[in-house]
């Protein structure tokens, strides 16, 4: 029985394995379908995302809850390993890797070094089970175009909170402004129009400035 079932969960892992890849939107090719491999690293989904959410979690603020998140990351190495087991691979397909985690608001440094360095090492651990020669160099070209992504993604949304917190001040500058202006007319109506004897006078020299 205990043979049985594991080849029920070899062959469930390696559906949900293929399934992965297509939601990628990558092609795996047959010969991969059933990589001890890529079948070792789906079932270490979960784990390689909460170990990386435990990584990058205090480098940022992000609105989304921690379950919100792993989600997401979990997402993200799913289209990982669709990248990495596709046929064909090319300079810019991970680009959007970065961006998502600029997406999540993870825009600080330390956030994309630790991104790179947990699948790095998640990866580097799963070759000991089954070498490939493609998959170093595609690790490799993977993590940099994330990074690339990452960079582009954080210096445009860094800009845009820029501009957005210099126009808030401008329009508090404004209406500090325009309140002044009118606590200042209305002082002037009182003063210049009361019927009751009013002076302003100094505080430092007792001197009347005005009557």
């Amino acid at each position: 029985p205990f043979c049985v079932i594991s080849q029920i969960q070899d062959i469930t892992d390696s559906k949900r394995t293929v399934e992965a890849f297509r939601t990628a939107g990558a092609h795996l090719p047959r010969s991969l379908e059933q990589s001890e491999l890529a079948r070792a690293l789906l079932q270490r989904r979960d784990m390689i995302a909460d170990r990386w959410y435990r990584a990058i979690a205090g480098t940022s603020f992000s609105s989304l809850s921690a379950a919100e998140i792993r989600q997401h990351l979990a997402s993200l190495i799913d289209r990982m390993l669709g990248l990495l087991f596709a046929d064909s691979f090319e300079h810019g397909q991970a680009e959007e890797i970065g961006v998502s985690l600029v997406h999540m608001h993870f825009v600080q440094p330390e956030a994309l070094g630790r991104t790179q360095e947990i699948p790095a090492q998640e990866f580097a651990e799963g070759l000991k089970l089954e070498p490939t020669a493609a998959l170093p160099p595609r690790v490799g070209v993977m993590l940099s175009d994330l990074g690339i992504g990452w960079f582009r993604a954080a210096r445009k949304t860094i800009l845009a909170d820029q501009e957005q917190i210099g126009l808030a001040l401008m329009a508090e500058r404004r209406q500090t402004a325009q309140a002044l202006i009118r606590s200042e007319e209305r002082f002037s109506k009182a003063f210049q129009f009361n019927p009751s004897l009013m002076a302003i006078i100094s505080l430092d020299d007792r001197r009347y400035i005005e009557v």
